[in-house]
């Protein structure tokens, strides 16, 4: 593994701490989670008593945003923990290598 790719990593995984950092705070978890959950339950509900296919439409393209704002924050943790485990195993891997090679002197 490169700098440059152990960088990303690095970057990945700090991003991920920060990100859950802040999910851990009671705010999260008791005022935007359940305001964005809220919105996208009420929209869904509105968009199943639409009148047209424009207005359900506009609904659909709502909660996809908020559903959207979800996915990132998922997204971000997952590739923290992957991240994780590519360094993991990159430097055991590296270890190992490093093992053999003083095995052989």
């Amino acid at each position: 593994m490169n700098e440059k790719q152990s960088a990303g990593l690095q970057k990945a995984i700090e991003d991920a701490r920060i990100l859950g950092e802040m999910l851990k705070h009671d705010g999260w978890t008791k005022v935007l989670e359940q305001r964005i959950n809220s919105i996208i339950q009420d929209k869904h509900k509105t968009w199943l008593k639409a009148k047209s296919a424009e207005v359900a439409e506009i609904l659909r393209l709502r909660v996809s945003g908020y559903e959207g704002v979800l996915d990132v924050i998922k997204k971000v943790l997952l590739e923290g923990k992957n991240a994780q485990i590519l360094l993991a195993n990159s430097d055991r891997s590296q270890n190992n290598s490093q093992g053999e090679v003083n095995d052989n002197r």
